[in-house]
């Protein structure tokens, strides 16, 4: 069994705190004990050496510990080594105090056999599992910013090259007026001195003229490949069908280059060019 030294409350040997005032719990001996003088813990009586403070006791008094109620102004003296424990224990008490408030408001009402240790355990994880969460969360940032770095680098590596290009490119522009000019030069001084060594115009020989075309004659004629037939003798004129090669037609007169067609389905009449048929040999 373990005793707060505090409020004298008992607790097991697995609590370590007090539950009332956060005082560390000290075991229950049967032998006679003292308080140390120096450390205020308690030790045996007969003890020559204090096991905390390690002070040298010998045979030295207890001294005579102020009691709680009591001032001690009211006794006339206050040693100011005295007053140490006394501060150390309030340190020791605010911090148990901070801890169990950082760990939550449930730990002081749990039970005395065990229930604050296991609810202390379950807030340690909880505070390991968020550590590692933020852990996790912290190297992917990471991991993040050293890719948003590499896209930023790519992107002004690919913005120089294309300024590179641009610039390139207004150079071939360049030159490629510049060669412009210098033809266009070269063809205005070639002509210069065609006209300087021969003035005189060039007379053209007159072209041959064509041999009257004989009128085509009448009948069945077959077209030598796919031809269009026109509305007019004229190629301007609009296309009224299309007849594929070897096809026979009937044609009635020549105009020219253009033979003149009937249907005998009775579709409308049209001309077709007369190098695209020939007259049929008869079967």
């Amino acid at each position: 069994m373990k005793h707060c030294p505090e409020c004298s409350a008992q607790y097991d040997d697995n609590v370590s705190f007090c539950a009332k005032d956060g005082r560390a719990l000290a075991g229950l001996s049967a032998a006679a004990s003292r308080l140390c003088p120096h450390c205020a813990n308690s030790i045996a009586e007969n003890a020559l050496q204090c096991p905390y403070c390690k002070a040298d006791l010998g045979a030295a008094p207890s001294p005579q510990w102020l009691i709680r109620d009591e001032s001690p102004f009211q006794k006339g003296e206050a040693p100011r080594r005295a007053m140490m424990p006394k501060l150390m224990l309030a340190a020791g008490i605010v911090l148990c105090l901070i801890a169990a408030s950082l760990l939550g408001a449930g730990i002081l009402g749990t039970n005395e056999s065990g229930g604050t240790r296991e609810l202390l355990e379950q807030k340690i994880k909880e505070l390991q599992t968020r550590e590692e969460h933020i852990q996790a969360m912290e190297a992917e940032l990471n991991k993040l910013r050293l890719e948003a770095a590499d896209m930023t680098k790519e992107n002004v590596a690919l913005k120089a090259r294309l300024e590179e290009s641009q610039k390139e490119r207004a150079a071939s522009d360049q030159r490629l007026v510049a060669a412009r000019r210098e033809l266009e030069g070269l063809s205005a001084r070639r002509a210069r001195v065609e006209t300087r060594n021969d003035p005189r115009p060039v007379e053209r020989a007159p072209l041959p003229a064509r041999p009257a075309q004989r009128p085509a004659e009448a009948g069945v004629y077959e077209t030598l490949r796919s031809t269009d037939v026109h509305e007019q003798p004229a190629q301007t004129s609009r296309v009224i069908s299309r007849i594929p090669g070897g096809t026979r037609i009937n044609v009635v007169r020549s105009d020219g280059e253009w033979l003149e067609i009937v249907s005998r389905k009775g579709n409308p009449p049209g001309f077709i060019r007369r190098e695209h048929a020939q007259l049929a040999a008869a079967k």
